[in-house]
């Protein structure tokens, strides 16, 4: 995510009130996690694997734990809890504020939209034209909303990313600091909800329907022209081609790529990456036809083994 300034990383450790290593006026831009990280952002690193992905990223700043061996020409914050001291930076920079309007005064919002009453918008959030949002609605900022796209009672754009840390035998959020983004024609289902990006951004493809109930996780990007049936879930980091369908009750893993013009069958889980232009079913999931067969096979076992004892 950007920042409404510039900052150098001699800067952000007074913020901080750490010491740092590096050229004292680099410029920090933004604040992501290490896999979203861009040019000028600054990151974090608690671990030997964070911090290689986090030197091998674009970002021009490293909070990094003590006791990991380093050797890197980008910036660095040494601390003794990377975790936390991320999250501290990103609640002095995104300091979280009461709102007492319904609708943010600084919210945009474009020609001919019908905004029913109890909708909650908060600032940074942008609205296109002709856009219909029901009541009970949600839409957390930073949102980024176009064109002729529908919302329906109870939906949730925008909520934080569901990121959890175990330490200590307790649960610690890392915060977010991505945003969501819905592109024209998009219809968003009742009790829906879409987490924002936790680095980056979640994307909903020009097109799309989602029903209702559904659930995106954060970092998704789904392609345009897909439909998505009620009760799916769909986990983080996930990315959906174009003119994917998703029947009800699916369940998708995190970190999988679902492949253009894939069809998936009501209850199925998809655990890995599948090929567009298929029809798949079952959990795990694969091509329906084979698991027809395999179906019909499991259906002839007990035939079998009466057959099998007649004969012992």
């Amino acid at each position: 995510m950007k920042l409404s300034q510039p900052y150098t990383l001699q800067e952000i450790a007074q913020l901080l009130q750490l010491p740092f290593e590096g050229n004292p006026n680099t410029k920090i831009l933004g604040i992501s996690d290490v896999y979203h990280a861009t040019y000028e952002d600054i990151t974090f690193a608690d671990n030997e694997k964070y911090y290689e992905l986090a030197n091998l990223s674009n970002a021009s700043v490293i909070i990094l734990q003590k006791g990991i061996n380093y050797e890197t020409t980008k910036g660095i914050i040494l601390t003794n809890d990377a975790f936390y001291t991320y999250n501290q930076l990103v609640s002095i920079l995104f300091p979280l504020r009461t709102q007492l309007q319904l609708i943010h005064p600084e919210a945009i919002i474009g020609e001919n939209c019908i905004i029913y009453p109890n909708v909650y918008i908060e600032k940074d959030v942008t609205i296109g034209n002709n856009c219909v949002i029901h009541p009970h609605v949600s839409i957390y900022g930073p949102c980024q909303i176009g064109n002729n796209v529908i919302i329906y009672s109870g939906a949730i754009v925008g909520s934080d990313a569901f990121y959890f840390k175990k330490q200590n035998d307790k649960y610690l959020k890392l915060k977010s600091v991505g945003n969501t983004i819905v592109e024209d024609e998009v219809e968003i289902g009742s009790n829906t909800t879409i987490d924002r990006g936790l680095g980056g951004s979640t994307i909903i493809g020009r097109g799309t329907k989602i029903g209702n109930a559904v659930q995106i996780g954060h970092d998704t990007r789904i392609g345009s022209d897909c439909f998505i049936a009620a009760q799916s879930g769909i986990a983080s980091n996930v990315i959906i081609e174009d003119s994917v369908i998703i029947w009800a009750q699916v369940g998708i893993q995190k970190n999988v790529v679902i492949g253009k013009e894939a069809v998936i069958l009501g209850q199925s889980g998809v655990t890995k990456s599948i090929e567009g232009g298929k029809i798949y079913f079952g959990l795990p999931a694969i091509e329906s036809r084979e698991k027809m067969k395999e179906l019909a096979y499991i259906k002839q076992i007990p035939a079998l083994l009466k057959l099998l004892s007649e004969k012992l």
